[in-house]
C-alpha cells in the first residue's frame, strides 16, 4: 500500500543522550539554528507573538517561555524583535539537558535571558503564570504517549497562548534532510537530521495528539516542511486579550 509519508520511527536521536563534548554539541545547535532560519520556524513564532501582543502596552513586561530551547536561537530572535519594537519582554529559556544549557549560556553572551533547567513534562510554574509559551523543533522528541502530556503542560502554564512549531514528516522532507546531511554539518546533525524527520508527526497524527490532550488548539501545515499547533486563550468581553492584573 502506498504511503503518503514514511513510516514513523522511535529510534532515539544522539542529541537525546548525554553529550559532554560541548564543541560538538555547539556545532549541532548552530546547525539547528540555521535550519530554523531556513525553514522559517523562528519568523513564524515571532509573528505569532507579535500578533498576540499587538494590543499589549509596550512598556508593560510580557513573559515568554521557550521550552526545549536548545541553543536559544528563538529567544534571541524574540529579543531582537522586542528591541526593534521598543517592547519589554521577560524572556525565559528552558531545557532538560545541563550540557545544552551550558552551551546556551555561552551563546547568549550576557543577554538578559533567564535559563532554566526542568523536565518539559513537569514544569515548575503555576497555572497560567507565563504569558506566552513557545516550543520549536522539539515535539518529535516526544513519543505518542508523552506528546499529549507535553501539550497539556505547555497549555497549563500559558496565560495568553501557546505556539508549537515542528517538522512535518514526509518523503520530500526526509530526502531533503538526507541531502543536507552530505553538506558541511556536524556529525550529530548528519545522524540526527534525517532521523528527526522520521520521528516527526504528520498533521493527521498531530490532530490526534491534540484531541487526546483535550485542547482546543489549531493545527496547520506551514511552509518549510513544518507544522504548527496554536492555542489561544479566550479574550475578555471587550474582545481584547486579558492583561495581567497589578
Amino acid at each position: 500500500m502506498f504511503r503518503l509519508a514514511p513510516a514513523q520511527v522511535t529510534t532515539a536521536e544522539l542529541v537525546d543522550g548525554k553529550i559532554t563534548d560541548h564543541e560538538l554539541l555547539r556545532a549541532n545547535l548552530h546547525d539547528m539554528a540555521r535550519a530554523n532560519r531556513w525553514l522559517g520556524a523562528n519568523r513564524a513564532v515571532v509573528r505569532r507573538v507579535a500578533n498576540w501582543l499587538e494590543d499589549w502596552p509596550p512598556e508593560q513586561s510580557a513573559t515568554v517561555l521557550d521550552v526545549a530551547a536548545g541553543g536559544c536561537d528563538l529567544v534571541l530572535s524574540l529579543r531582537r524583535w522586542s528591541l526593534r519594537q521598543d517592547r519589554v519582554l521577560a524572556l525565559l529559556a528552558s531545557d532538560v539537558s545541563r550540557d545544552v544549557l551550558a552551551v546556551a549560556q555561552q551563546e547568549l553572551c550576557g543577554q538578559s535571558i533567564q535559563l532554566l533547567r526542568h523536565d518539559a513534562l513537569a514544569m515548575p510554574f503555576a497555572d497560567r503564570s507565563v504569558d506566552i509559551v513557545t516550543c520549536t523543533q522539539a515535539l518529535h522528541h516526544f513519543d505518542a504517549h508523552t506528546a499529549p502530556q507535553l501539550l497539556r503542560e505547555l497549555a497549563r502554564v500559558a496565560r495568553i497562548g501557546v505556539i508549537v512549531n515542528d517538522l512535518r514528516r514526509s518523503y520530500l522532507a526526509y530526502w531533503g534532510a538526507r541531502l543536507l546531511a552530505y553538506g558541511p554539518v556536524s556529525p550529530l546533525s548528519r545522524h540526527d537530521g534525517p532521523l528527526s524527520v522520521l520521528r516527526a508527526y504528520t498533521p493527521v497524527e498531530v490532530r490526534a495528539l491534540v484531541k487526546q490532550a483535550a485542547l482546543p488548539a489549531k493545527v496547520r501545515r506551514a511552509l518549510g516542511f513544518r507544522l504548527e499547533i496554536e492555542l489561544t486563550r479566550p479574550t475578555d468581553d471587550s474582545g481584547r486579550m486579558r492583561k495581567r492584573r497589578g
